[in-house]
């Protein structure tokens, strides 16, 4: 009898603990399925936020350093196109610490997550903030330019009519202001740089030899394939970044040519051609634009009006 009776005690204390246990067990099992569901919606949210400050910062610093009021106002188009609100944006023009010029965009985004389960533990939301710093600089390195430069003492004056190879241009003795890239086969990859750009990096301090001769119909060959690429109707007012009229060209130092000789270069421009034609010497008309395009970049570099934008922050 006293066996019978102690069994049915341990019966009901084995019943009593797994109780406990099976209530210890589900509070941990609703707590982790809390920490589970309330991070993966932090973590979402904070990486979409970072997106769009990052989208917004970097769409408004295109326009710096000449519309600094346009870069506000695209950088908070962006970021509302993200799914921000305007109170959830705040838009700061980063200064040029040498010039009274504005280099920089500065998105700042926040954003209330409310949690879904944390509340059952007394956790009702959460403050994420995001911030992006976007900065506008001049290129130091380019892929895709066209094997013709511009001497550093050649004044640019931006969306003005301009002729490359013309006849009154001063090169020195064999020299049409046209460049030999790297590992190319003179005139023959002359025509196809021309057209295409040439497929390698050209950086800022290399020195590159000079490609003698006028190269009259191999120029026209690939001008007019650049021309005959674009599909946009650009004009220098209103283009695409990536149109195929835009040359990029290597702007280069030397004291004095004479026959096939190296030049050094010292920045890069942007010149969207118009036309091309034989005129006794061959004419490359069009106009200096400013633009940007993939590369490396500094604040020190002298800007010719090709430049890059980066995240900085």
């Amino acid at each position: 009898m006293k066996i019978k009776l102690l069994a049915q005690k341990l019966l009901k204390d084995e019943q009593g603990l797994a109780v406990v246990l099976v209530s210890l067990a589900m509070t941990v099992l609703i707590g982790a399925l809390a920490l589970v569901t309330d991070f993966g919606l932090v973590a979402f949210n904070k990486s979409k936020l970072a997106n769009a400050a990052d989208a917004a910062a970097l769409a408004g610093v295109q326009e710096l350093p000449e519309n600094p009021a346009l870069a506000s106002q695209i950088a908070q188009s962006y970021a509302q196109a993200n799914g921000l609100q305007v109170n959830q944006v705040e838009v700061k023009l980063v200064p040029d610490l040498d010039s009274s010029q504005y280099v920089g965009v500065q998105v700042i985004a926040s954003k209330t997550v409310e949690y879904v389960l944390g509340k059952i533990w007394g956790f009702s939301s959460l403050q994420l903030q995001s911030q992006a710093t976007a900065q506008v600089m001049p290129i130091t390195s380019v892929y895709g330019a066209a094997p013709l430069f511009i001497p550093d003492t050649q004044p640019l004056v931006f969306g003005q009519p301009y002729t490359l190879r013309s006849k009154d241009a001063d090169f020195g003795p064999g020299n049409f202001g046209a460049l030999d890239f790297p590992n190319s086969a003179g005139a023959k990859d002359f025509s196809y740089y021309l057209a295409n750009g040439y497929e390698g990096i050209i950086k800022v301090s290399y020195e590159i030899d000079t490609l003698t001769g006028v190269k009259k119909q191999k120029t026209i060959e690939g001008i007019s394939q650049r021309i005959a690429k674009c599909t946009h109707n650009c004009t220098h007012e209103h283009f695409q970044p990536d149109c195929p009229r835009l040359l990029k060209l290597p702007v280069v130092h030397y004291d004095q040519l004479n026959g096939h000789k190296p030049v050094t270069v010292v920045g890069f421009a942007a010149f969207l051609v118009d036309d091309v034609r034989d005129a006794g010497s061959i004419e490359i008309t069009g106009r200096f634009v400013k633009t940007l395009a993939e590369g490396e970049g500094s604040l020190n570099q002298v800007d010719y009006g090709l430049r890059t934008a980066k995240l900085v922050q």
